[in-house]
C-alpha cells in the first residue's frame, strides 16, 4: 500500500532570502521588485489531495515532523523541492525572457548588493525608421526600489484592461483582440484601433447629437449649487430627435445624482469594492436602462451558463448551473427579448494583485460575450450567416474608477472566429472639480446607446430570416455555412 506524502506548499522567492508569502498574489507582487512580471493563476484553481499527496496548512506543519516543504509557482499549481527548480520553471510563464536572466538577478541578491538595473525600450531616430534605446532605471531608495521609466512607457492607462502578450497569442486562432495594448496587430487592424481612439478623442458619437452635447457642456459650466436648477429648468427642444431627448434625460438624471453625491462628507465616500460598484457604477447603467428601454440589468454575483441558454428557454426546469465552472459577474444586461447581451465586472480596488485579477475579468467578459453570440447562432440557424456577423455583444470592465466598453462579434474574414474590440473608455468623476470627465463618460454611454439601437434592427432582421418568410439560399444559412466549415 502506497503511503501518501504530506506536503506544505510555501511561497518563497528564488532570487532573495524573503519567503513564506501568505498568498501567491503577494509573491507575484514581490517579484515585480525583481523586474519579473508573472501572470495570475486560472480561476477556480487550488491544490487538491490525491491518493499519494495530501496538502497541509501552516498550522499542521508546525505540529508534525513528516511534512515536506515544497516551493510553489505563483502562476500555476506546480511546486518543487528545490528553489533552483522553481527558478527554472518560471521561465515557462515568461517566454519572452531567457532562463539566464533570473540567474543574473540571483547573483546580485546573493551578495546583498542591489546594483542599478537597466531595461530598454525603443526610441525612434529623427527622420529614420531605426530605433535607439531609451533606458528604464531602477534605483534603490531605503528599503524600496524606484523605477524611472521613459515617457513612452506610460502611454497606456494602467486602469484599462489588458492581456499579456502570451495570452493574446494563445487566443489568436479564435479571437482577434482589437485594443491599443495588442502589439501583434498588422497595420490594417492597427488602423481600426487608432480610428476608435480618434473617434473617442473627437467625441464622434456625441457630435451626432449636437443639442445634447451643447446642453451637457452648458450644464457642466454651472456651479455645484446651480447645477440641479439648470438641469431641470430647460425644457427639451422640439427640434431634437427622440434619441437625442433620451440622451438629454440621461444627462439630467446622472448629473443630478452626481451633484448630490458631491455634497456629502468625504468620510462617506465609497471605500470598498462592493460599495463603489453599488454607489458609482450601477446608477449609471440604471439610468441607461430606464431612459432608453433597450436593455435591462441584473446585479451582484449573477451567474449564467452560456452552454445551457437554449435549455433554459425551452424547459420549465432548467439544468442546475455548475458553480465550479460557471463564472459569476457583477452585472448582466438583457435585450428586449430577454437574451443576455452585456456582461459587467468590477475589478477590485482593494489590496489585491490588480494585474492578474484584471486579466481574469477580461477573460470572463470575453468568454461570456462569445457565449452570448453562440446562443444567437444556435437559436437562428436558418438566418444568413452574413447577417449574424453584424450582431454584437458587449462587455464592461471597471478598474479603479475607469469604465471600458468593448464589443464582441463574429469575424467575417475568418469564419468561426471572433473579434473583441475595445470601443470607449472613461473615468467616473469623483469630485465636482473633475466634472468635465462626464463628457467622456457620456461619449461612452452614447456609443453604447447607438450600438444597442442598431442591434435592435439586426435582431429583427435575424428573426425574419430565421422564420423562413424571406427565402434564403440554403448555402448562406448559419447551419449550412458552419457545417461546410467543419467539413
Amino acid at each position: 500500500m502506497t503511503t501518501a506524502k504530506f506536503i506544505f506548499v510555501s511561497n518563497d522567492c528564488f532570487l532573495c532570502e524573503k519567503g513564506d508569502f501568505i498568498t501567491a498574489q503577494k509573491f507575484r507582487r514581490h517579484l515585480i521588485g525583481h523586474d519579473i512580471y508573472l501572470p495570475g493563476r486560472t480561476l477556480k484553481t487550488r491544490y487538491r489531495n490525491t491518493s499519494t499527496t495530501i496538502y497541509v496548512s501552516y498550522e499542521k506543519k508546525q505540529s508534525r515532523k513528516d511534512i515536506e516543504t515544497h516551493h510553489a509557482c505563483p502562476s500555476c499549481l506546480e511546486h518543487f523541492v528545490e528553489l533552483d527548480a522553481l527558478k527554472s520553471h518560471v521561465a515557462v510563464h515568461l517566454p519572452q525572457v531567457t532562463a539566464e536572466e533570473p540567474e543574473d538577478h540571483e547573483e546580485k541578491s546573493s551578495t546583498s548588493k542591489r546594483e542599478n538595473q537597466v531595461h530598454e525600450t525603443p526610441k525612434k531616430e529623427e527622420n529614420t525608421n531605426t530605433y535607439k534605446r531609451l533606458k528604464t532605471i531602477s534605483l534603490t531608495y531605503g528599503q524600496s526600489t524606484l523605477d524611472f521609466h521613459p515617457a513612452t512607457m506610460k502611454s497606456y492607462n494602467p486602469d484599462k484592461p489588458r492581456l499579456p502578450l502570451e495570452t493574446i497569442t494563445e487566443l489568436s486562432p479564435v479571437v482577434t483582440i482589437l485594443a491599443d495594448y495588442n502589439t501583434t496587430l498588422p497595420d490594417s487592424l492597427r488602423k481600426i484601433v487608432n480610428q476608435e481612439l480618434e473617434d473617442q478623442a473627437n467625441l464622434k458619437t456625441l457630435n451626432k447629437y449636437p443639442g445634447a452635447l451643447r446642453f451637457l457642456c452648458s450644464a457642466l459650466d454651472n456651479s455645484l449649487k446651480d447645477l440641479p436648477k439648470f438641469l431641470w429648468s430647460h425644457p427639451l427642444s422640439n427640434s431634437w430627435s427622440e434619441d437625442e431627448k433620451k440622451l438629454v434625460r440621461m444627462i439630467q438624471f446622472l448629473l443630478t445624482d452626481f451633484s448630490s453625491k458631491c455634497c456629502r462628507s468625504p468620510i462617506f465616500q465609497s471605500k470598498s469594492d462592493l460599495k463603489f460598484l453599488i454607489d458609482q457604477v450601477i446608477p449609471i447603467f440604471q439610468v441607461l436602462e430606464s431612459q432608453t428601454d433597450l436593455i435591462g440589468f441584473e446585479w451582484c454575483d449573477v451567474a449564467v451558463d452560456e452552454q445551457s441558454l437554449d435549455n433554459e428557454k425551452d424547459s420549465e426546469e432548467p439544468e442546475e448551473i455548475d458553480s465550479e465552472t460557471t463564472p459569476y459577474h457583477d452585472g448582466l444586461g438583457y435585450d428586449t427579448a430577454g437574451n443576455p447581451v452585456l456582461v459587467i465586472n468590477n475589478t477590485s480596488r482593494e489590496d489585491i494583485d490588480i494585474g492578474p485579477h484584471a486579466r481574469d475579468d477580461i477573460l470572463k467578459n470575453m468568454h461570456s460575450s462569445i457565449g452570448f453570440l453562440d446562443n444567437t447562432l444556435r437559436n437562428n440557424q436558418f438566418a444568413r450567416f452574413a447577417t449574424l456577423c453584424r450582431a454584437e455583444t458587449f462587455s464592461i470592465q471597471v478598474i479603479s474608477k475607469v469604465i471600458t466598453l468593448s464589443t464582441t462579434s463574429l469575424n467575417p474574414e475568418e469564419p468561426g472566429a471572433y473579434i473583441h474590440k475595445e470601443r470607449r473608455s472613461a473615468e467616473i468623476p469623483g469630485s465636482f472639480s473633475g466634472r468635465m470627465g462626464w463628457i467622456k463618460m457620456f461619449e461612452l454611454l452614447a456609443t453604447l446607446f447607438d450600438i444597442l439601437n442598431f442591434q435592435q434592427n439586426v435582431a429583427k432582421t435575424i428573426a425574419i430570416e430565421n422564420s423562413g418568410v424571406d427565402p434564403i439560399d440554403k448555402a448562406e444559412t448559419v447551419r449550412e455555412f458552419l457545417i461546410n466549415l467543419i467539413n
